[in-house]
């Protein structure tokens, strides 16, 4: 079997990638109006290249995976393997999208033949582009996170208020100025991908893609090196926050319990300072901009807004939870018994909780704050109607501490097993959103009042049994 042959296996034979194809297939129905529906809108052009933005991270996420075994690198004829299959996927995409938007652009352009080609040709072109580029982020996804959720979130913003109506408007009018920068920064990617730079670059390379995010060994792993690589550009002088800590460790003995928690927290939330506050600042705020533009529109319509919508921002650090490391089962041996093991697990599911609480709680108030202040933003692609930005209620901010023990306690009895956390994650949101909206409001006290109790008693039972009754060494607890 030939390398290029065992490549492309990995597209049916990985698992993970399902979920993400039926994201690309739920793009198609939309896509497909523009062949099967009578309306010739030209804005609507836009909605296929959503297909090669997402299918520009899947294949080039996979290509760097694969890049980042050591193994690869040593394969005779693989150095030119990614770029192939990337150009190739890309190709098809691309060929795919234009036949979709073939009847439209047959519609609005004008009668003259060379005119259409060129038009047909252009938006081939821009959907190359857009797929190259999101795969050639791929490759910087962990170098620069805070900017790939932006690009993301830009695109999002250009599509809702119509920044691809100007795009198409210049396929119909000047489809060279597409065809030419687009071409040519296609040659670029392909000279990139390629690179022998590149490649030993990756080699050996921690990395956290889109697929490795699920896996909580991977996301440790890449956390561990991003802080290592920081820490090397400032010195290997420790931070204000890691003096205290090892200063309050080493003072105490190794059998101390108050060790133990100490080294939990510093375990749990030195990696957050070493990394920034902005690594987790940014991203919010921009979550918290659009959520919030959304949320306002969500209330316009008759019946005000919805309590799922309205606090769902607040359920978010539950998936987090369930994706941290707790001390359960610790990578290193240390001299830790089962007590002093399960005082840690409780000290860092508390750290972790109080600081989401309060971050969070800090965001959401900055927000109601700024709420008179926001512009009203008006809608290109709507006349007459406008967006306004509305606050998530500060009430719901309960819904973080009471939510995060159930995380918790999913990362405690799945270790390394995403599925059944996601689905039980998914389960218990969705009974305590229904369950809010069909209680009346004097019954609604009952969620929180029995919900915090429950949750964390559950929480500290499971770490207690895992701590105590489960093997000290296999991740699996059996």
């Amino acid at each position: 079997m030939s390398p290029l042959t065992a490549n492309f296996k990995i597209f049916y034979q990985r698992w993970g990638l399902y979920f993400w194809y039926l994201i690309v297939l739920a793009q198609v129905p939309a896509s497909l109006q523009l062949v099967l529906g009578s309306k010739t809108d030209p804005k609507m052009l836009g909605i296929p290249m959503i297909i090669s933005l997402l299918t520009g991270l899947i294949v080039g996420s996979l290509q760097k995976e694969i890049s980042c075994r050591p193994v690869t690198y040593c394969l005779p004829r693989q150095s030119k393997i990614p770029r192939k299959i990337i150009f190739l996927a890309g190709f098809i995409v691309s060929l795919a999208i234009t036949l979709i938007g073939y009847r439209v652009l047959s519609r609005v352009t004008t009668p003259d033949a060379a005119v259409h080609i060129f038009a047909v040709i252009a938006y081939f072109v821009l959907g190359l582009s857009i797929y190259m580029f999101s795969s050639q982020f791929a490759f910087f996804a962990d170098e620069a996170p805070n900017w790939f959720g932006f690009v993301w979130a830009l695109m999002f913003l250009l599509a809702f208020f119509g920044g691809f109506e100007f795009v198409i408007k210049m396929i119909l009018t000047s489809p060279l100025a597409i065809i030419i920068p687009g071409a040519a920064y296609c040659v670029y990617v392909w000279h990139f991908t390629g690179s022998h730079k590149l490649r030993a670059s990756l080699c050996g390379k921690d990395t956290g893609s889109m697929f490795g995010r699920w896996n909580p060994e991977k996301v440790q792993r890449a956390r561990l090196s991003q802080i290592a690589k920081k820490a090397g550009k400032r010195g290997i002088e420790a931070g204000p926050l890691e003096k205290k800590a090892l200063r309050a460790m080493y003072s105490r003995p190794f059998d101390s319990p108050v060790r133990a928690g100490i080294g939990a927290l510093y375990a749990a939330l030195g990696n957050i300072f070493c990394l920034g506050f902005m690594r987790l600042t940014g991203p919010l705020l921009l979550i918290m901009i659009i959520y919030g533009y959304t949320l306002g529109n969500v209330s316009s319509y008759p019946g005000g807004p919805k309590g799922v919508f309205v606090g769902i921002i607040y359920v978010l650090p539950l998936f987090g939870a369930m994706m941290w490391k707790l001390p359960v089962h610790p990578t290193l041996y240390i001299p830790h018994g089962r007590r002093e093991k399960f005082i840690a697990t409780l000290f860092a599911a508390a750290a972790i909780t109080v600081f989401a609480t309060i971050f969070l709680g800090l965001i959401s108030l900055a927000a109601n704050v700024a709420q008179p202040y926001m512009p009203h933003i008006s809608m290109p692609n709507y006349p007459g109607e406008t967006l306004e930005f509305m606050a998530p209620p500060m009430r719901m901010l309960y819904l973080t501490p009471m939510l995060m023990p159930v995380g918790f306690t999913l990362s405690i009895l799945f270790t390394n097993r995403q599925a059944p956390q996601m689905i039980l994650g998914l389960a218990v949101m969705t009974a305590i959103f229904v369950s809010n909206l069909i209680m009346s409001s004097h019954y609604k006290l009952i969620i929180p009042v029995a919900g915090f109790p429950l949750f964390w008693a559950i929480m500290v039972l499971s770490a207690r049994w895992r701590c105590t009754r489960s093997n000290l060494v296999t991740n699996s607890g059996s």
